[in-house]
């Protein structure tokens, strides 16, 4: 058989590909930084034993783990509540932050020692102060850990995209234009 680059050209020669790369690039990059945000202060809160209702909150993110309240309800949500279709940030919110993944680095921040924090704390740093200067910097290892993982999601999804903005196809990303390539390939064959 004779070797055809007859699929890269068509693909690179359309404008699509290329906006489709760069929203691709722009959904990962925003995702994972919101996750992060939401990921960090979120187990930063929950690690702290002084917290009212640290209890409740935390039975409330395990009982999100078991049960979810599914997809209809969701795209209800998205769509009709929040009135968020076809926007970026109907891929970016709803998946905000990991119920797993935020257990994971609350138990880490858990492990940093306490006298860490009440030495800052004695300086004169307040909760934020100490998050910022003496957490975040101990806690790189697990931030990139799960920034690499947030970021592999948001750059693989396409289903978000495939429902919450149907009409939008100039903010499709990379994922969905390429399904709709082989769909159009194999329903032409």
């Amino acid at each position: 058989q004779d070797v055809s680059t007859g699929a890269y050209e068509y693909i690179f020669s359309s404008s699509k590909i290329l906006r489709g790369f760069g929203n691709s690039l722009l959904i990962t990059a925003a995702g994972t930084l919101i996750n992060l945000f939401f990921t960090v202060t979120m187990a930063y809160a929950l690690s702290k034993t002084r917290l009212r209702g640290r209890n409740f909150f935390l039975n409330m993110v395990i009982f999100s783990m078991f049960f979810s309240g599914g997809m209809i309800p969701g795209y209800i949500v998205v769509a009709n509540v929040l009135n968020l279709k076809n926007t970026y940030w109907s891929v970016l919110l709803p998946g905000a932050i990991s119920a797993y993944n935020m257990m994971i680095v609350k138990n880490f921040f858990q492990g940093i020692p306490q006298e860490l924090e009440e030495s800052a704390s004695i300086d004169g740093c307040n909760d934020l102060g100490i998050l910022w200067k003496i957490v975040l910097p101990l806690s790189l290892p697990v931030l990139a850990t799960f920034g690499l993982f947030y970021a592999v999601g948001h750059w693989n999804a396409y289903f978000g995209a495939m429902i919450y903005m149907p009409a939008a196809r100039e903010k499709w990303p990379l994922q969905v234009l390429l399904r709709e390539i082989i769909i159009l390939s194999n329903a032409s064959a």
